[in-house]
């Protein structure tokens, strides 16, 4: 599966975005072991250790533990991508946008964090490297702006709402599916901002 631009977005949302995978894991057990996530693709953990302890027994699992893994992730690629936008685009839409998805994202991501903290789990995002965040880093100018709108813009934000959506509908945790219902009015606006600058820049 093709990383869903979550590289930044979604955040596109990730509004709420915004910044912080893993699952709820034993004490004994090891880090994930890749450091750097291929071509933008998001592999969640297999379940959480069942074991004695309560905490661990309460923890979310299944497709709840997938969407804190993928909305983390997807909330700090937006955030980093957004953050280098603010420097390097040339378009004053595009940093005005850039803006506000580090304000949302950063925003949602910080709040997942704090849930996720409740429920035992630590969304691991600092050992994954985002690929599109990186190639990001060599562009300026119009070229930034295009590279940046394909990597956080419409694409992004309509799989963080996809996302975000499937959580609400179907997510078993009740505080998870909360904050995905309550994120996503701003991962709908994000969407629509993403769609009329990537018009004016001409990324669409």
């Amino acid at each position: 599966m093709r990383h869903p631009h979550w590289t930044i977005a979604a955040l596109a949302a990730g509004v709420l975005a915004v910044s912080g995978l893993a699952r709820a894991q034993m004490p004994s057990e090891p880090p994930a072991s890749n450091s750097h996530v291929p071509g933008g693709v998001i592999n969640p953990s297999s379940g959480a250790g069942a074991g004695g302890d309560a905490g661990i027994a309460k923890a979310p699992q299944g497709t709840d533990a997938e969407f804190v893994d993928k909305a983390a992730m997807a909330g700090k690629a937006e955030v980093q991508a957004s953050q280098l936008a603010l420097k390097q685009a040339q378009s004053a839409d595009v940093r005005a946008f850039a803006k506000r998805m580090v304000a949302d994202h950063g925003k949602a991501g910080a709040k997942l964090n704090e849930i996720a903290a409740q429920k035992g789990m630590k969304p691991q995002v600092d050992q994954i490297s985002d690929p599109d965040v990186q190639a990001l880093r060599g562009k300026r100018g119009h070229d930034f702006d295009t590279a940046y709108l394909a990597a956080a813009g419409p694409d992004a934000h309509k799989k963080a709402v996809a996302l975000f959506e499937d959580e609400a509908r179907d997510g078993k945790d009740a505080q998870l599916r909360a904050f995905a219902q309550s994120t996503l009015p701003t991962l709908k606006h994000h969407l629509s901002m993403a769609e009329t600058v990537a018009r004016k820049v001409g990324a669409q």
